[in-house]
């Protein structure tokens, strides 16, 4: 936590740099970090073997697929109905990014104890919402987590 004293306000800029562009790349973003998820627990990198991934279909997440689908769809709808209001506020966000190291220099003396607090009650509960998660990327259909190219 204490890096991000230092290396939260590039974070943000180029975060809010990309948005700013295209407010659709969150959806990408986090279709991108699943996909590499998936890729790493089948150990199948550059699209090697991907492509005759058999997805058993008895342990197929059909459910989780769906919750995936509707929240994931339902966000790049909103971003794309709401993409010059996102735009401004990641305009904003890139110069008012300038303060987060200040803020979480102060803030960490708050946030540090709360979370070593918090951090052992709710283990139980983060190890279980891990194990649900690790077990809906590994038998998911990789196709969920494809992003189509850009249209030229």
């Amino acid at each position: 936590m204490g890096q991000l004293t230092h290396s939260l306000t590039p974070i943000l800029k180029l975060t809010f740099r990309f948005i700013q562009k295209d407010p659709t790349i969150i959806t990408k973003w986090i279709k991108m970090y699943f996909r590499y998820y998936q890729n790493w627990i089948h150990n199948g990198y550059d699209f090697a073997g991907r492509e005759e991934r058999v997805v058993d279909e008895r342990l197929r997440p059909r459910m989780g697929e769906a919750v995936f689908r509707f929240f994931v769809g339902g966000l790049e709808l909103l971003l794309r109905l709401l993409r010059p209001l996102v735009q401004v506020l990641a305009f904003i966000g890139f110069y008012l990014s300038i303060l987060a190291n200040p803020m979480m220099k102060l803030l960490l003396p708050i946030v540090r104890p709360l979370y070593k607090l918090l951090r052992k009650p709710l283990a139980p509960l983060g190890n279980w919402l891990s194990d649900k998660i690790v077990h809906f990327v590994k038998y998911a259909d990789p196709k969920l987590f494809e992003v189509p190219p850009p249209k030229k």
